[in-house]
């Protein structure tokens, strides 16, 4: 609504860590999805603290505009990237219900968020690396015989955090194709997440603090590889170690 002062936005920007987690994602939701949403979400904290008054009326904006969505419970995948191709744009809060199913609102919805946090994590996706060796080499394997863990539907070994899979810059048409379609899930993560976090809803999605830096626009460097391989980043922390000792000897080598 631009009633508060542009110091605000500076401020908690650039200085984060004077202000407490609670008071960071109350700013975050006052200013970040537009003025009936903030004034709904204050109206719901009030509420839930018991500070209501009589004349509450007075001040309470209408109900948010709802959008009934019906999905496919055995292709959740699917039907979630056509729902948020055609709605994620809009403003209207999410409310899924299932095909032959009875029954709609806040439970149905949260089932559908963390059904699809699920399917977004299956091994046979292609998007996250894994702990398990199957997932993160079957790209030697040949197309006609790619194996992907134990199978399809299981999901990702990521105990530190899922963070995504490198892919090689030259690919060949079989898996260019396969990596357009790991760009598309992408996408329909990124998607996901925000209209989440403007309908308030949780994802149970563990990523790993290195993925959100790479969506922060931060580079990553040695120390970060640690944070979703703790051995693969303690060997290449060791192998640094040992060409910066190299470079050392060969310096005073050379005086």
């Amino acid at each position: 609504s631009g009633s508060l002062p542009s110091w605000c936005y500076q401020l908690t920007k650039a200085c984060p860590f004077l202000f407490p987690f609670e008071i960071r994602r109350q700013y975050f939701y006052s200013t970040a999805f537009g003025l009936s949403r903030a004034l709904h979400r204050l109206q719901q904290q009030q509420g839930a603290d018991g500070n209501g008054s009589m004349n509450e009326r007075e001040f309470r904006v209408g109900r948010l505009q709802r959008q009934k969505v019906r999905v496919s419970r055995n292709r959740i995948l699917d039907s979630a990237a056509k729902v948020m191709e055609m709605y994620s744009s809009q403003k209207a809060v999410l409310e899924v219900e299932y095909f032959g199913e009875v029954g709609t609102g806040l439970g149905p919805t949260l089932e559908f968020y963390t059904l699809l946090s699920h399917d977004l994590q299956k091994a046979g996706l292609r998007m996250w690396r894994s702990n398990s060796p199957d997932v993160n080499t079957s790209l030697d394997i040949d197309p006609g015989e790619k194996k992907i863990g134990k199978g399809v539907g299981d999901l990702v070994l990521a105990p530190l955090g899922l963070f995504p899979r490198p892919w090689s810059q030259s690919v060949d048409s079989s898996d260019g194709s396969q990596l357009s379609k790991i760009t598309e899930h992408f996408r329909l993560l990124g998607r996901v997440i925000a209209k989440a976090l403007q309908d308030g809803r949780l994802l149970d999605l563990p990523l790993s603090p290195a993925f959100y830096k790479l969506m922060l626009g931060q580079e990553l460097d040695l120390h970060d590889i640690s944070l979703f391989d703790a051995e693969f980043g303690k060997t290449l922390q060791e192998l640094q170690a040992l060409v910066c000792r190299k470079q050392y000897l060969e310096s005073i080598h050379d005086r």
